[in-house]
């Protein structure tokens, strides 16, 4: 089914009554978890085990007209890449390499709803669910509940919004399970542990009050300015069409500052690198507690790899790069032309999409159009052959794909 379907379209898909369907869906009162459980056991029973298994948390969004819905307000949209009138749902998707099926979902409901409670009782919402929750609170939720189930996963994954939170990546640990999140660039590390207290007063401005970390701290993106190519280590970290993707990785053990407790907390900082056909270097970041001890560094690699999860069907798709075809922007919505696999749609602007895909491996020709670099065959004019399609370059991306493409 498509992922812009509404329930009419639902149901002449499935041969179904429209009315009973309506029905089912916003009056019929039954339970989803019992259905999403047995879900998550029979994925987790299902995924091969070539790879660690990850349970990766994710959000979604979705734009709204009306006031409503149950959670929708004025918040930032993934799907949209913009703050507007949304829903938003924190998800939870059991992966194993190329494979992955979502198997939890709680809807974020904002502090402006559960401070309203005649607006929750209108909607609908039972009222030990009015409780306002953050989304990591939600995502602990997530993985407290699938490691309840007794779920197969070896780490939990996640993006720069959820490794940068410390409680979380703490809760997760509490639980005695491995994380490995994505951070931001501009997250303030600590290269050895130090003592907080209030440091001296320099006689010049305002005497310091306030304790913090009595060392300096290093944005992430600025320790590797000090780093030489014995730093790095050469890592296979995925297939493709044309064998092993290489890339550089760098380990070191660092600290964070948990300013709530006060506390210097210890992380092992994972960076990767990989070159742009420019020769630019482009690095990700990420946290995690597991140990070289433990994993080695060619397993922390695999579960930093990076993956394309969108929001279709009802369900968050796990899309292996490699067998992106090309994608297709019309409208308010993308089609994903993939290998041997039937074509997926979903809302997202094509802004949003360049935004998650590498830019070493994808490039935007068009304003209608993203091609995976490495399949583009020839190139006459204006035109760009792949296989049996041929793609327009647009005046606007002319020159930097030009530039691009004869290097």
């Amino acid at each position: 089914m498509s992922g812009l379907s509404n329930i009419e379209r639902i149901s002449e898909e499935m041969f179904a009554n429209y009315h009973q369907m309506q029905h089912f869906i916003t009056e019929s009162n039954w339970g989803y978890r019992p259905l999403m459980d047995q879900v998550s056991n029979d994925v987790g029973n299902s995924l091969p085990k070539r790879k660690l298994t990850g349970l990766i948390i994710d959000e979604s969004g979705w734009e709204k007209k009306g006031e409503k819905s149950v959670g929708v307000g004025p918040q930032y949209c993934g799907n949209a890449g913009k703050t507007c009138n949304s829903q938003v749902a924190v998800l939870g998707t059991l992966s194993n390499g190329d494979f992955a099926s979502m198997v939890g979902a709680r809807l974020f409901l904002p502090e402006s709803w559960c401070d309203d409670q005649s607006r929750c009782k209108e909607a609908g919402i039972p009222e030990q669910d009015r409780i306002f929750k953050t989304k990591w609170e939600i995502a602990i939720d997530i993985v407290k509940h699938q490691k309840g189930l007794g779920a197969n996963f070896d780490y939990v994954g996640g993006d720069g919004y959820y490794g940068n939170s410390i409680e979380l990546a703490e809760s997760i640990e509490g639980l005695g399970l491995v994380y490995m999140l994505d951070i931001h660039s501009n997250l303030t590390v600590y290269l050895e542990k130090c003592g907080i207290g209030i440091p001296p007063y320099s006689g010049k401005g305002r005497k310091p009050t306030k304790e913090k970390p009595l060392s300096e701290g290093f944005r992430a993106d600025k320790y590797i300015a000090g780093l030489t190519s014995k730093d790095w280590q050469r890592i296979a970290a995925r297939n493709t069409t044309k064998g092993k993707l290489v890339v550089d990785y760098n380990f070191r053990t660092v600290y964070v500052w948990d300013k709530d407790n006060n506390l210097m907390l210890r992380r092992l900082l994972a960076i990767r690198r990989s070159k742009t056909p420019k020769g630019d270097y482009e690095y990700k970041y990420s946290f995690t507690n597991a140990n070289l001890e433990q994993y080695t560094e060619k397993g922390i690699a695999d579960n930093a790899d990076d993956n394309l999860f969108i929001r279709a069907d009802f369900s968050l798709v796990k899309i292996p790069l490699d067998d992106i075809l090309y994608i297709e922007g019309l409208a308010d919505y993308l089609k994903i032309h993939i290998k041997d696999r039937k074509t997926i749609v979903a809302r997202m602007t094509m802004k949003e999409m360049v935004e998650k895909l590498n830019s070493t491996d994808f490039i935007r020709v068009h304003r209608s159009y993203i091609l995976p670099f490495k399949k583009i065959e020839a190139v006459k004019g204006t035109t760009i052959f792949m296989g049996d399609n041929e793609f327009p370059i647009g005046r606007t991306y002319a020159e930097y794909f030009f530039n691009r493409y004869s290097e």
